[in-house]
C-alpha cells in the first residue's frame, strides 16, 4: 500500500506489503502468568518478600523464547504496578511534583516488597539512594520515552503533566498568534513540550543522579547521553531535534503550524523563536543540556489528576491527546479532526480496556528469571537458590527443569505453549504438588502455530496419550564415542576457560580461539593444544606415549583427502578413511571392543585408542 488508511502514513521509498497482525506470544503468556501468581495464595505472607513470596515455573521448548520471556515478564510486572502506584498516589493527593511523587510511590511499592535490580542477567539489587534513584529513573520514563504510547497512563487521559512556568511560554507565543488562534496559544506550547518529554530531552541540572544511558530505563532507542532540543536542526548530532528544519525543507511542527493552524513560514517561524526565548530563560522549566536544552527534573514538573482534563480523540487516526489545538490533530501529516470525549465515552474506554482495569487495581510487582543451559551452573545455583527463598517469582526454563531439581513447594506451573509430547507435558506438569502440600495447577496456553492449535482443540485427547517408553541401543558404538568425545572436549575447554584473565566472551573467530586456547601453535609448539590436552588428561601416564623427539609427521596419503598430515602430538577430530586401509582397520576393531564390553556387563571406560592424543 502506498498509505495508511487509518492515519495515512506514506512511506518515503518503497509500498509497502499488508501482512497479518500477531501480537506475539510473549505478551499472553504474561498476562496469563501475572494472573495465576497473583491467584495463588502468599507463602510467606509476613515476611517481606516480592509478591509475597509467590512462586511459578514456566517451561518453552527452547532456550531462545525461555531468555526472551524472564525480563519481558519482569517489565511489564514492573511497569503496571509503578503505574498503578503513579495512579493512586496522584489521585489521592490530585497535584503533586516530581520529588514528592517519587516519595509517595517508593512508600507505597514498599509495602508489596519493592526489589529493583541493574540491568543484566547478573543483574545486581539496588538499595538504598540507589534503589530510589532507579525508582525515580522509572517514573520520569513513564512520563516521558513511554507517555508516547497509547496504553500509557497520559495516553488513557489518568493523569496528566504540567509545568509551574508554563504561562511565560504560553503567553509569549500568544504574542506571535493571529486573533484567533491566541486562545491556543498554551496548548501550542503544551504541544512543543510533550515533543521534548517524549524526546527524552532531560538536563542534568538540577542533579539527579540518573543514568541518561541506561537502556534498563530508558530502552535502548532513548539509552542517550545528550539528547536535548534546540530552536535549530545540528547536522553534526542526531540526538538533538531541532524544531525549525533545514531551508525549504518541513517537519512536524512547521507542517502542523503551515497546514493546519494556517500560519505563513515567516509567523510558523516566529512562534518557535518565541517559544524558544521563553523556556531558555533562567527560571523556565528548561536548562542547557549538551548541544541544547532539556527538560528540569524538579518541583516544576507536576503531575495531575487526569480526570479533571478535557480528553480529546481524533477522527482520522484515534490518537488521543489532552489540549485541543484549535480542533487539529497533532500527528505528523495526519490533518483529522479533534472531538471532546464525554464523561460516559471515557468511562467506557476504561471499563473495557485490560490496561486500565489493571491500572485501577494493585497490581504486584514479580520478579523472573531465567533458567536454562545458557547459563552457568554457579548461577543456575543461586538463581534455584533465591526461587526457593521467595526472592524470585518466576524461573521461565526450558527442559533443564523437567527433572533432577529440588524447588520446594511449587503449587503452579505454566506451559507457554504444548508440550511436543504427552511425555514433556507430564514431566512438566509433575513440577508442582510432589510435596503434596496443596492441589496443583497447571495452565497451558497455545500458540498461533498450527500444532499447539490442533493440540488445544483436542487437548483432552492429548492427555490421554500414553508416553512412548524410553530406551537405549548399547549397541551404538558411534553414540559412546561421540559422547565420550564431548565429556572429554567438555572438560578440557572448561579447563582451558578457568585459566582465562581477560574479560567477556571469547569470540568465535580463529584469531580469539587460538588466544582462548593457548597462542599460536606455530611460535609455541611444546604447548599446542595435543600436549596440553595430554597434560590434562587423567592417568595419561598408564598409556604409552613416545618421547617429544620421536615425535612426527605421518603422512597418511592413502587415506585420501580427508584425513590430514598432522603432528603425531595434535588433536584432530578426523573422518573415517576409506576401507581397506590400515587405520580403517584399526577404526573397525575399536566399535568391536566397546561391543563386547558391554555384552560383559562391564563399565565403559576410556580406551586407549580414544584418549591418547596421537
Amino acid at each position: 500500500m502506498k498509505k495508511c488508511l487509518a492515519c495515512g502514513y506514506a512511506p518515503r521509498r518503497y509500498a509497502e506489503p499488508i501482512t497479518g497482525i500477531h501480537p506475539g506470544d510473549d505478551a499472553f503468556a504474561a498476562v496469563c502468568g501475572q494472573a495465576l501468581l497473583e491467584a495463588l495464595p502468599p507463602r510467606k505472607p509476613a515476611e517481606d518478600h516480592p509478591m509475597k513470596a509467590r512462586n511459578l515455573l514456566t517451561f518453552s521448548d527452547n532456550r531462545q523464547d525461555a531468555a526472551f520471556f524472564a525480563p519481558f515478564f519482569e517489565r511489564t510486572s514492573r511497569e503496571q504496578a509503578i503505574r498503578a502506584a503513579i495512579l493512586a498516589v496522584v489521585a489521592k493527593s490530585g497535584h503533586i511534583d516530581l520529588p514528592n511523587l517519587v516519595t509517595a510511590v517508593r512508600r507505597r511499592l514498599d509495602a508489596q516488597g519493592l526489589r529493583l535490580y541493574s540491568g543484566g542477567i547478573t543483574s545486581a539489587r539496588e538499595t538504598g539512594e540507589n534503589e530510589e534513584i532507579r525508582l525515580k529513573g522509572l517514573i520520569v520514563a513513564e512520563l516521558t520515552v513511554l507517555a508516547r504510547l497509547r496504553t500509557s497512563l497520559e495516553g488513557f487521559g489518568l493523569i496528566s503533566v504540567d509545568y509551574t512556568h508554563l504561562d511565560r511560554a504560553s503567553q509569549a507565543i500568544a504574542a506571535t498568534l493571529p486573533e484567533a488562534l491566541k486562545p491556543h496559544a498554551e496548548a501550542i506550547a503544551r504541544f512543543f513540550l510533550k515533543a521534548a518529554r517524549t524526546h527524552r530531552a532531560i538536563s542534568k541540572v538540577p542533579d539527579h543522579g540518573i543514568r541518561l544511558d541506561d537502556d534498563s530505563i530508558w530502552t535502548s532507542a532513548f539509552a542517550q547521553e545528550n539528547r536535548a532540543i534546540a530552536r535549530e536542526r545540528n547536522p553534526r548530532s542526531d540526538l538533538v531535534m531541532g524544531y525549525l528544519p533545514a531551508a525549504k525543507r518541513t517537519n512536524r511542527f512547521t507542517w502542523f503550524l503551515e497546514e493546519c493552524l494556517g500560519l505563513t513560514p515567516v509567523a510558523a517561524r516566529d512562534v518557535i523563536d518565541a517559544f524558544f526565548r521563553a523556556v531558555m530563560s533562567a527560571r523556565s522549566m528548561c536548562a542547557g543540556h549538551g548541544k541544547g536544552l532539556g527538560l528540569k527534573l524538579d518541583n516544576s514538573l507536576v503531575v495531575a489528576d487526569g480526570r479533571d482534563v478535557p480528553l480529546y480523540r481524533c477522527a482520522s487516526c484515534g490518537a488521543r491527546t489532552q489540549f485541543d489545538t484549535a480542533g487539529k490533530c497533532q500527528s505528523y501529516k495526519c490533518g483529522g479532526e479533534l472531538s471532546e470525549l464525554s464523561r460516559a465515552e471515557r468511562d467506557a474506554i476504561e471499563a473495557a480496556n485490560h490496561y486500565v482495569r489493571r491500572y485501577r487495581e494493585t497490581p504486584l510487582l514479580g520478579i523472573a528469571r531465567e533458567h536454562t543451559a545458557a547459563i552457568s551452573t554457579e548461577l543456575r545455583g543461586v538463581i534455584e537458590q533465591q526461587f526457593k527463598e521467595g526472592e524470585v517469582n518466576l524461573l521461565s526454563c526450558t527442559t533443564t527443569m523437567e527433572m533432577g531439581v529440588d524447588l520446594g513447594d511449587l503449587e503452579a506451573v505454566l506451559c507457554k505453549n504444548v508440550p511436543p509430547n504427552i511425555a514433556n507435558y507430564q514431566q512438566r506438569a509433575g513440577r508442582a504438588g510432589r510435596r503434596a502440600q496443596v492441589a496443583p495447577i497447571v495452565l497451558t496456553t497455545a500458540r498461533s502455530s498450527r500444532y499447539d492449535q490442533a493440540k488445544f482443540r483436542e487437548f483432552e485427547e492429548y492427555l490421554a496419550e500414553k508416553p512412548s517408553v524410553p530406551y537405549l541401543s548399547l549397541d551404538n558404538a558411534n553414540f559412546f564415542q561421540r559422547h565420550q568425545m564431548a565429556t572429554m572436549l567438555a572438560g578440557f575447554l572448561g579447563h582451558r576457560l578457568r585459566e582465562m584473565t581477560r574479560s567477556g566472551t571469547p569470540r568465535l573467530s580463529s584469531g580469539s580461539i587460538r588466544g582462548w586456547l593457548g597462542g599460536s601453535i606455530a611460535s609455541v609448539p611444546s604447548r599446542s593444544l595435543g600436549s596440553s590436552a595430554w597434560q590434562w588428561w587423567p592417568g595419561h601416564d598408564a598409556y604409552h606415549r613416545p618421547p617429544l623427539r620421536d615425535r612426527r609427521v605421518r603422512p597418511l596419503r592413502r587415506a585420501g583427502p580427508r584425513l590430514r598430515a598432522a603432528p603425531a602430538h595434535r588433536l584432530h577430530l578426523r573422518r573415517r578413511p576409506r576401507t581397506g586401509t590400515a587405520d580403517a582397520r584399526r577404526l573397525d576393531d575399536r566399535p568391536r571392543q566397546m561391543r563386547h564390553g558391554a555384552e560383559a556387563g562391564r563399565a565403559l571406560e576410556p580406551q586407549p585408542w580414544l584418549t591418547r592424543m596421537r
